[in-house]
């Protein structure tokens, strides 16, 4: 079963599951910043809060992180949090990849596809001074 599946490398202690959580953590720790909430950062320990279906919340995370990054007054406000939130989504992207046994090239492929995926249609007016 995947989410039993252990994590090679630095994050060795951790299976699917707990990696899946600490990604879910911390993009609402993004989107709760990018609001001005007073929020904790993501844990060593994440909390189990991804529910019987994880393609669901994963799509829920992506799109509060589009609104709340979608606003440029958000953007003006936050600097490079976009950035970093979504550089973490691709390293652990990245790690969901090498752990469901996905051969190196298609590790790497996940790697393109972010690093190539064009943001300014998400950024909205604010996006070609910023890029």
């Amino acid at each position: 079963m995947l989410t039993r599946r252990a994590i090679a490398g630095t994050l060795g202690r951790w299976d699917v599951g707990t990696l899946m959580n600490h990604m879910l953590e911390t993009q609402r720790y993004f989107v709760g910043a990018a609001h001005g909430e007073d929020v904790a950062p993501p844990t060593s320990d994440p909390p189990n809060i991804m529910s019987d279906n994880p393609v669901t919340d994963f799509e829920r995370a992506r799109d509060d992180t589009i609104r709340a990054f979608g606003d440029p007054a958000v953007l003006e406000k936050t600097g490079p949090m976009l950035g970093i939130a979504f550089a973490d989504q691709l390293l652990h992207a990245w790690d969901l990849a090498q752990c469901d046994g996905a051969r190196r090239n298609d590790a790497i492929g996940v790697a393109r596809g972010g690093i190539q995926h064009d943001p300014r249609p998400l950024l909205g007016p604010t996006a070609n001074r910023r890029l």
